[in-house]
């Protein structure tokens, strides 16, 4: 039987008779493409660990760079920073993100539970399969869905009176793209291939920064425009390799994602274009911008993601590997961003 609690999880992990939480039980159930690193556990250890999966913690701390770099844009040219404005800029984008990731794994749990849905218990776990095994109550993820979504509501309302019915447009048009792409309707949840990637790209990488941006100047120039395209870039990558690991689950779910609709192989292509397509844009930026040459310090981290890649060697993936390269892409994106950030601050100090 599943545990029913968080606690009874923690219990029976932290003891050592809990045989089918270790990998060794593990690899008895799934003898055959399970090569899993010693870290990887049937389920999450603690209570942080689970409520990390089912928020999707790390995406949130990724895709809040975008807005992070409009804030820093704006001091790099200027020197100005509203405080006020960016704290609201950055609790209004994150309630939000955790609103929509808590609602794609209650939708996900719902089709899964229902007669013409199918449910496949298989690992790494997903938020939503925490769900199904009552470690969180549905109903207690719905309602705080709905607390999320009010406060960045009453969040953004404030923001606009401080900074301009512009962030409306902004933060808007982000939440509906972003939030078509993390919950999609299942069979028909595209009318074609990469919509929702499209969608983070102008949502997330460029509508984020141009809000970032605009709530500490109050005006809009070409920069962070071209700014966004690297941006847009990354918003792509993270989620889209976030999904590589749950692309048979999804496919029989019928959540035609475009992991699955690419298959393995040509997702690894499509993952080494969007890496090769990264890094050119800061050579673009230092091109067609009056950004320093500083900022390609950001290619630094170009090993981290292309070493992920290199994991992915054996036929068929197992899932294992996709678990290794979604990390990778995530510390990639985390050291590209804080490389680019840092560059930014030596131009303008020294």
């Amino acid at each position: 039987m599943p545990p029913n609690s968080i606690g009874d999880l923690a219990e029976q992990t932290s003891s050592a008779s809990a045989g089918r939480h270790s990998v060794g039980a593990h690899r008895e159930v799934y003898p055959q493409g399970w090569d899993l690193p010693s870290q990887m556990h049937l389920s999450p250890r603690t209570f942080a660990g689970a409520l990390a999966l089912v928020t999707h913690i790390d995406l949130l701390f990724v895709l809040l760079f975008p807005t992070v770099a409009g804030f820093v844009l704006v001091w790099w040219e200027t020197g100005q920073v509203n405080i006020l404005n960016t704290l609201f800029a950055l609790f209004t984008v994150a309630t939000c993100m955790l609103a929509i990731h808590l609602f794609a794994e209650y939708r996900d749990y719902r089709f899964s539970m229902a007669p013409e849905g199918k449910y496949v218990d298989e690992r790494p776990f997903a938020g939503s399969s925490l769900l199904i095994r009552k470690l969180f109550f549905p109903h207690t993820v719905l309602g705080f869905t709905i607390i999320l979504a009010m406060l960045s509501i009453a969040s953004l309302a404030w923001l606009v009176l401080l900074a301009g019915w512009p962030v409306l447009f902004f933060l808007g048009l982000a939440g509906l793209l972003y939030g078509a792409r993390m919950a999609p309707l299942h069979i028909h949840g595209y009318l074609g291939w990469g919509l929702g990637e499209v969608g983070c790209f102008i949502g997330i990488g460029v509508l984020q920064l141009l809000n970032g941006y605009y709530v500490q100047s109050g005006v809009l120039t070409a920069l962070p425009f071209y700014v966004g395209i690297p941006a847009g870039f990354l918003a792509i990558l993270t989620p889209f390799t976030h999904d590589l690991i749950y692309r048979r689950r999804d496919w029989v779910s019928r959540k035609r994602t475009l992991a699955v609709a690419l298959g393995d192989k040509r997702s690894l292509n499509f993952s080494a274009l969007l890496i090769l397509a990264i890094y050119s844009s800061f050579f673009m930026l230092v091109i067609a911008t009056a950004m320093p040459l500083t900022i390609l310090i950001s290619l630094a981290a170009l090993p981290v993601m292309v070493g992920g890649m290199k994991r992915m060697h054996s036929e068929p993936i197992t899932p294992a590997q996709r678990l290794l390269f979604y990390r990778a892409t995530l510390r990639g994106s985390v050291y590209t961003w804080l490389l680019f950030l840092f560059a930014l601050w030596i131009d303008k100090a020294f």
